[in-house]
């Protein structure tokens, strides 16, 4: 999903029936440390979240270890 900014409005469009058995994707900025969306997607309970890395996928709970996550791949970028 990129809809620049919009999605947690996308997401709340949805009827609550369609979560079960969908995957949303999203780019949640690695400079925007607030992760407004992934904070609200975590505070809704109804979804699962995954920070992607190379070596595969990382279950996130809270909103810290998606922060340690982007710092750390701030790091290996620069």
């Amino acid at each position: 999903m990129d809809v620049e900014g919009a999605e947690i409005d996308c997401i709340k469009s949805l009827d609550k029936a369609t979560y079960h058995g969908i995957a949303i994707l999203y780019e949640d900025h690695g400079r925007d440390l607030l992760s407004s969306t992934t904070k609200w997607l975590l505070d809704t309970g109804d979804f699962k979240i995954y920070f992607l890395t190379r070596e595969g996928s990382i279950p996130i709970s809270e909103i810290e270890q998606l922060k340690k996550q982007k710092l750390h791949l701030k790091d290996e970028l620069y």
